[in-house]
């Protein structure tokens, strides 16, 4: 591989310098060895789409592209990682919220070109699809923008008139989302579910490729607590954590350890640990009677990293948790996420014998060597195909 500019920088792993923005390869190296680089929307956050983008970064040359990145809000999960950044990262208040960020974003995507050649895999929950790359561009959607396409899920707590009007004001970027998605060499899917939703969105047909477990599982195993559940979460109105306190404050015999941002009221019963560190995390997991899932996830980490420390979990009837979820085996799935239903459920659930072993053995499909070994042999596949 050479660079095609006068770089005095010692190059790096991808073959040039700090600055160096233009290279090229033989024509060997194109057809051998595709080089693969990694983009995501943002890292602002620690959620499992993060996760997976950091996963993947690291196998994939350990260099990352998002629009912001702010190292105080992800723990150490883009640790050793070299994330390069858009212009709007100069501005302390867009790295800080998503929703000063967000009206930034399509002018951000449409703007930015990452400089390379090869392939790119754009991790994206509605936004890195849309990046320009002058290679072969391969998606790995956690899910079609849900403000774009799931208005009533994601914006459940305005009123129904705004979210009618919000319908027809986003019709802009819907149809400016559906060309981005045309830009992409292939398409790939966290989740059967993830992959009907992007057949309707784009009329596109994904390849399905489960996210990894990245959480180790580093407590010891003890004796769980009787009468204590867990729920991983965030405050947005489709995760369903209102409904969860809701249905506690009517069960003050039962307890419940909210772990992630939750800012309503809760009950003596209901307990906020806000974020916590992997090992903290792997602790509640050892300790509880179960994982309580109800949001409307297009794939949903939480429930594996559950079932990989022998906690069964209580999830909805939909989305990513049919993938992940066995009826009887690793946790119980509910039609219906009222409080009324949960309770009845968790009441139940009080008398199931689980059996800890059986469950970790349902964790091991979604390990990090697998999904890796897949996403290898799909970037191969796409390269060849490409070739021909």
């Amino acid at each position: 591989m050479s660079c095609t500019n006068d770089c005095s920088f010692a190059s790096d792993s991808w073959g040039r310098g700090p600055h160096c923005t233009a290279f090229t390869l033989t024509k060997e190296e194109r057809v051998l060895s595709p080089r693969v680089q990694v983009a995501h929307d943002y890292a602002n956050q620690a959620g499992g789409a993060e996760r997976v983008a950091a996963s993947m970064a690291r196998h994939y040359g350990h260099r990352l592209w998002v629009s912001v990145y702010e190292p105080t809000r992800t723990s150490d999960l883009f640790d050793g990682l070299r994330v390069d950044t858009s212009w709007v990262n100069r501005f302390r208040p867009l790295r800080h919220s998503r929703a000063l960020l967000s009206p930034f974003l399509p002018l951000v995507v449409s703007l930015s070109r990452i400089s390379g050649t090869g392939v790119l895999v754009a991790s994206s929950s509605g936004w890195a699809h849309g990046l320009r790359w002058p290679g072969i561009k391969i998606v790995y959607c956690h899910n079609p923008g849900r403000w774009l396409y799931q208005i009533d899920d994601y914006f459940s707590s305005w009123p129904r008139s705004a979210r009618t009007a919000l319908h027809t004001l986003m019709s802009p970027l819907r149809r400016l989302d559906r060309r981005w998605a045309r830009t992409a060499d292939h398409y790939v899917a966290n989740s059967t579910s993830v992959a009907q939703r992007i057949r309707d969105a784009y009329g596109i047909e994904a390849t399905v490729i489960h996210p990894p477990v990245l959480v180790a599982k580093a407590a010891p195993a003890t004796e769980r607590v009787d009468g204590m559940f867990l729920t991983v979460a965030r405050s947005r109105g489709y995760k369903g954590t209102g409904t969860i306190v809701e249905a506690f404050a009517g069960a003050p015999d039962l307890s419940l350890v909210i772990v992630g941002s939750y800012d309503g009221d809760t009950p003596a019963n209901v307990k906020k640990a806000g974020r916590v560190s992997d090992e903290r995390l792997s602790e509640l997991y050892r300790s509880a009677s179960g994982l309580i899932a109800i949001g409307r996830e297009d794939f949903g980490l939480t429930p594996i990293e559950a079932h990989a420390h022998g906690c069964p979990v209580l999830a909805l009837r939909a989305g990513g948790y049919l993938d992940t979820v066995i009826d009887g085996v690793n946790g119980q799935l509910i039609g219906e996420a009222t409080p009324e239903l949960l309770v009845a459920a968790i009441r139940g659930w009080q008398t199931t014998r689980w059996d800890q072993d059986e469950i970790e053995q349902t964790a091991e499909r979604f390990s990090e060597e697998t999904f890796l070994r897949k996403m290898d042999d799909l970037i191969e596949s796409v390269a060849a195909d490409h070739r021909r």
